[in-house]
């Protein structure tokens, strides 16, 4: 009891380091081709583990820095420090570099001086601590001399507790197996990734023939904001036609009036001519005297009459050129309306491309959520991928724009009210000659009293010839010929 109440100093951590040299020490004593294999490949992982890049060239505090987290010592111990100047020989500091084959033979070579210094160290702190027990050690306990008892006595063990050559290669056994499993899930990492960066480059592609597509939409948009523009031109050109064709009713009905009025007076003239003259005629021999007088009357009413046919042709002729510029009111505005006709239907054939468009829009995102969907049951979970791999998969699920479907928003309702401008111009342009029904009245009111050159068709006929779907325009060279001015 009181050799263990005497046992006062605790036991020394073990160095790391000398459990390394142990290491070495303890495959010594077995085969030399376990020993070659297992310091290759401590040390190519300790340089895999330091070259996170995978460039083969390591920088030298990245080596010490792993080498002191590791053993645990201060970066100023002198077997690191040793190390470092074995590795650094230049003294370039943190910019110098080792390759794993330098690496290799100077590890090798700074293992075998920690081996050897190890043991000198290790036979000196026995002889110390053997000289120190032997002092305090009490007379006639030679038990006391024995290695095993000295702790009892307040010496420590020489020997310190290494771990054993099994426990080492169980956990050499522990770590090829994890790192075998952490390859494997690495290259299925690897394999999603690169599933992940395919199905990134498909969608972006996708993203960018929709995005041909939207410009060619917006292109057709442009185009049918043009036709409408000229839409409207015409519709004012429509206008003014049909206000030009009013005043030129307005001057036809004019003229006709006049034309009537001077048929009166000139029939009225040549009755009073007529009676005048017969009535001269038979008492021009009984009445010879003031017969001069007479007959200058008889020459003026001759020379009126005369005056007023040729006011009569004039305004004939008038009425004619009246007639001729009608005409070709009427053909233009024939043209015209075939111009709308074949501008509306090329607008629908544009809202039906638009429409088109649409549908293929909406197939396109369905066939993009449906990839998505597809992607998203590739992997084996969202839990089970790391958190960079989730990262990157936020990442590109992202690139979608979220303005597109907007934009094709706007251009439906752009399109919709395209349509209803189209139909609120062929509603105002469905009758464009509105006053060809009114000449049409004249025209046969008066062709019961005279008789004139054969008349220019009419509204309804053209009407009749639209709705036939003529397109073809009449021809501006024919004109209606006059038979003749009206008989006095």
């Amino acid at each position: 009891m009181c050799q263990r109440a005497r046992r006062v100093a605790p036991l020394q951590k073990v160095d790391p380091l000398v459990s390394l040299v142990y290491l070495w020490d303890q495959l010594e004593e077995g085969s030399v081709g376990t020993l070659l294999s297992l310091e290759e490949q401590i040390l190519n992982s300790t340089f895999e583990a330091c070259d996170t890049q995978r460039t083969g060239i390591v920088a030298v505090t990245h080596v010490l820095a792993y080498l002191e987290a590791v053993t645990g010592q201060d970066p100023q111990d002198a077997r690191l420090q040793t190390l470092a100047c074995n590795l650094d020989p230049n003294g370039e500091g943190p910019q110098a570099t080792v390759d794993l084959d330098t690496f290799l033979a100077v590890m090798r070579d700074w293992i075998a001086a920690c081996q050897l210094d190890g043991g000198l160290e290790l036979e000196e702190e026995t002889a110390f601590e053997g000289a120190l027990t032997s002092q305090q050690l009490p007379s006639g306990c030679p038990e006391a001399e024995e290695p095993a008892n000295l702790e009892s006595f307040g010496g420590e063990d020489p020997r310190p507790e290494l771990p054993t050559t099994a426990d080492l290669l169980s956990s050499l056994e522990d770590l090829e197996l994890s790192n075998r499993r952490l390859a494997g899930e690495n290259a299925k990492l690897q394999r999603s990734v690169e599933t992940a960066e395919e199905g990134s480059a498909h969608l972006g592609e996708e993203i960018s023939a929709l995005r041909k597509q939207l410009r060619s939409t917006q292109q057709a948009l442009q185009c049918a904001k043009a036709v409408d523009e000229e839409l409207e031109d015409l519709k004012t050109l429509a206008k003014n036609l049909e206000e030009q064709n009013r005043s030129l009713l307005a001057q036809a009905r004019q003229t006709e009036k006049e034309q009537q009025h001077l048929v009166a007076e000139m029939e009225t003239l040549q009755e009073e001519t007529s009676t005048q003259w017969r009535t001269e005629k038979s008492h021009l021999r009984s009445r010879r005297v003031g017969g001069g007088t007479r007959w200058a009357q008889n020459g003026k009413l001759l020379a009126e009459r005369n005056g007023v046919k040729r006011r009569s042709e004039e305004l004939a002729t008038e009425k004619e050129a009246l007639k001729r510029q009608l005409y070709e009111c009427e053909c233009l505005i024939c043209q015209r309306d075939d111009v709308l006709s074949e501008r509306t239907r090329h607008v629908e054939s544009l809202a039906k491309t638009l429409e088109e468009y649409r549908m293929t829009t909406q197939e396109l995102r369905l066939e993009i959520s449906h990839l998505e969907e597809q992607l998203s049951q590739t992997h084996e979970g969202p839990d089970e991928l790391p958190e960079g791999a989730q990262v990157r998969r936020v990442g590109w699920t992202r690139l979608l724009p979220p303005s597109l479907g907007m934009e094709i928003e706007a251009i439906q309702q752009k399109q919709l009210l395209l349509c209803q401008k189209q139909e609120v111009a062929a509603a105002a342009l469905a009758s464009p000659l509105c006053g060809v029904w009114q000449w049409e009245e004249v025209i046969i009111e008066t062709d019961e009293e005279v008789e004139f050159p054969p008349e220019a068709p009419t509204g309804a006929q053209v009407a009749q010839k639209r709705g036939r779907g003529g397109s073809r325009a009449p021809d501006h060279g024919q004109f209606p010929q006059p038979s003749g001015g009206p008989s006095p």
